[in-house]
């Protein structure tokens, strides 16, 4: 069966991953990117960015704790 772009893309990423953590960063980013460029989605949010980068900006630990985005 061929695969579409976006699970070549997720192939890529799991196998260029070298931790479960990378494997989901990589994952984040591409969400980010297609939550600030989608037509659908982009207008619904001023700011998309991830849990430890909000954390930090609000001076929280940006510990893992199971938010992504």
């Amino acid at each position: 069966m061929q695969q579409t772009p976006f699970q070549r893309l997720l192939t890529i990423y799991r196998d260029n991953s070298k931790t479960e953590r990378e494997k989901g960063s990589y994952f984040e980013r591409l969400v980010i990117k297609f939550l600030t460029n989608d037509e659908r989605y982009c207008s619904q949010f001023t700011k998309v960015q991830t849990y430890t980068k909000w954390a930090r900006e609000n001076g929280i630990s940006g510990n893992d704790i199971g938010i992504d985005l």
